[in-house]
């Protein structure tokens, strides 16, 4: 054992004053936000961290302890909060992954998100890896029958979800709240295994497949994988919206224009004539209301609680624009023999993973819409004891400080000053410039925003310049013009609607397999993500977006915009 000592010498005798542990030889924690932002993007209330964010975390443990054996990881180890941001701890990830002689940012190399040019250490397996052999395979063979456990669950959990949401009472006691939300997190727990795993075997069938076809001298991108597939498009909002504006467009002109500032009202008094696209509103909301800003995250509000929103939207819908790109099919390919029936497996196995996917991800979106109705029905108790001044507040605090109210171990008075507390440190935490990665549990000082320069992951390639719009979320989305570049804290399907519209993308989270990500590139247009300090470029702003390199330049206002997309 390694211990320091402290002695004294008289010149005579010798003499022990102390001796400790040297503790700064201890291997200490290694935290990184690159996954954490894109999973659990921004700054974090405390009641979604001590709600939400054990979910996952629960689940990524139990993955890893499948892979090793034992309980090697601990849930609770596995995330940590530094100024209301989630990190992952990549020491306790890394160590299952050393152990089994893969690289230690094996995860963050899975999840597309090591940084540009990174270079991807070879699998180096040794004698731990032996060992660990049999359970590995047995862990690959119980996931190569994923699909069809995942598939046989989802109505299942569909349901359990829906019955907790439709037996919500207002006059349920706190008690009886609490009880519900932990039934709630436990359902959410094996959506969020399932929404893992799915994820784990996309990047794995996507790679396989990808290989596959570049040694036939096909490009993975210019092959047809999802396109007019009717189960997955039934999880798009865009097709949706799409109809309901076509829909918009045939009422008449005085209805029209009485709908186009989302005036429900309006609807409601339209009459006959509106009496058809009301109910297909409806349906709409129906189906994507659980939808919000972020679907991570039950504090931002779904679309349900602002139809308005949602009406204007529909009547201000800009269609994407079609591209001229025709994509390869699998039948136009010519392979034969075992080739073909290799191909046509992962194919099949890359369609069914991608389409799982949206369907758990979706209903996890839902769990998250029932939890936020089951804490504003106790938000509004606490509102009625005068222990709040807005339901809303009941975010800013921890669920086991409300417990201890529930249960009578607190008199729950200090709450208004704990809530005014932490908006304050969460609002300073917005504006700041944290580390992207942190050694140790000690929290680092926030730091002060340079934006000349801004640097993050380039994922879809071009050079543009144009003014900058800061878009927090729907209720800005009157602020971009066509062209303009987009600038978003993180997305998800809720944003869809945006990108119709943007020029480039930039966003504060993601990876190379974000929503932001993807859709740029399904759009063909430049995109940066995982750039630090986004949110806080000045609005309207000239900026300069390098989508190869990576890099957005703040330009002169005045300065005129180079245009070039490659």
């Amino acid at each position: 054992q390694d211990i320091d000592l402290e002695w004294v010498y008289d010149g005579k005798a010798l003499y022990w004053v102390q001796l400790r542990d040297i503790t700064a030889l201890a291997e200490e924690d290694i935290y990184s936000n690159r996954i954490a932002r894109d999973m659990i993007p921004g700054a974090i209330k405390p009641l979604v961290w001590s709600v939400s964010v054990p979910v996952p975390t629960r689940q990524w443990a139990r993955i890893l302890n499948d892979l090793v054996g034992g309980a090697a990881i601990q849930s609770e180890r596995l995330v940590k909060a530094f100024h209301y941001h989630a990190y992952f701890n990549m020491g306790q990830f890394g160590k299952v992954f050393a152990s089994l002689g893969m690289p230690r940012d094996s995860l963050e190399g899975m999840m597309g998100m090591l940084p540009p040019g990174a270079a991807r250490p070879k699998f180096m397996p040794g004698f731990s890896f032996v060992l660990k052999v049999p359970r590995l395979l047995s862990f690959i063979l119980d996931k190569l029958r994923f699909g069809s456990r995942a598939e046989q669950e989802y109505p299942l959990l569909q349901q359990e979800v829906q019955a907790l949401f439709h037996n919500l009472k207002g006059h349920d006691h706190p008690q009886e709240l609490l009880r519900r939300v932990d039934k709630i997190t436990g359902v959410q727990n094996q959506i969020s295994y399932n929404v893992i795993i799915v994820i784990l075997l996309i990047q794995i069938y996507n790679a396989l497949l990808r290989s596959y076809l570049k040694a036939h001298g096909v490009d993975f991108e210019q092959f047809n994988l999802t396109d007019n597939w009717d189960k997955l498009q039934a999880f798009d909002p865009n097709i949706y919206l799409a109809d309901l504006h076509a829909r918009f467009l045939a009422l008449g002109p005085q209805v029209r224009l009485s709908l186009h500032d989302g005036n429900l009202n309006a609807l409601e008094q339209a009459g006959e004539e509106a009496s058809e696209f009301r109910q297909w509103f409806d349906r709409f909301l129906e189906r994507f209301g659980h939808l919000s800003d972020s679907t991570v995250d039950f504090t931002s509000v779904p679309w349900r609680e602002t139809p308005e929103l949602i009406l204007r939207l529909i009547a201000e819908f800009d269609p994407p624009e079609v591209k001229e790109f025709r994509k390869i099919g699998i039948d136009e390919l010519n392979i034969r023999g075992l080739g073909r029936l290799y191909l046509r497996f992962l194919y099949q196995r890359a369609r069914q993973f991608r389409l799982y996917r949206e369907m758990y991800s979706s209903l996890y979106t839902y769990t998250l819409m029932v939890l936020r109705d089951h804490f504003h029905t106790l938000g509004a108790k606490l509102v009625d004891e005068g222990l709040l001044s807005s339901w809303d507040d009941i975010f800013f605090l921890y669920l086991e400080e409300l417990s201890d109210w529930v249960n009578a171990l607190t008199d729950g008075k200090n709450f208004s000053a704990l809530v005014a507390e932490r908006k304050t440190a969460i609002e300073l935490s917005q504006h700041a410039l944290i580390p992207e990665i942190i050694f140790g549990d000690m929290t680092p000082p926030l730091m002060s925003v340079d934006a000349n320069k801004l640097e993050g992951i380039p994922t879809s390639g071009g050079y543009y310049a144009r003014p900058a719009k800061i878009v927090r979320g729907l209720n800005d989305f009157k602020k971009l013009e066509p062209g303009d570049v987009l600038v978003i804290p993180y997305s998800d399907v809720g944003w869809t609607p945006l990108f119709a519209k943007a020029g480039v993308v930039i966003a504060e989270s993601g990876g190379i397999l974000s929503h932001s990500s993807i859709i740029a590139r399904e759009y063909n247009i430049p995109a940066v993500v995982s750039v630090k300090a986004a949110m806080d470029l000045p609005d309207g702003a000239l900026v300069e977006v390098d989508g190869y390199k990576g890099v957005i330049y703040l330009k002169d206002v005045h300065q005129p915009a180079r245009v070039e997309k490659e």
